[in-house]
């Protein structure tokens, strides 16, 4: 599972047991999932996509950059 930190100035906020986040990345959209190799990207204007266990959830975005290390996901936007 993964365990996602989404940070802004105005706020940060956690998500836990996640099973995929699916990021609007400048080349395409990239979905990671647990046990993705370490990770780094630029993101785009576009949907973060957090998904569980039969729920899902959109925060929209302007732009940012996300970093994925052992099944931990920081995104600062």
């Amino acid at each position: 599972m993964i365990n996602c930190k989404v940070v802004s100035r105005e706020s940060s906020d956690h998500f836990e047991a996640l099973k995929a986040v699916t990021l609007p990345t400048l080349s395409g959209k990239v979905q990671v999932l647990s046990g993705h190799p370490e990770y780094f990207s630029l993101l785009k204007k576009g949907d973060l996509i957090l998904e569980r266990e039969g729920a899902k959830e959109k925060l929209s975005i302007e732009n940012g950059v996300c970093y994925f290390i052992k099944n931990e996901m920081t995104i600062i936007i």
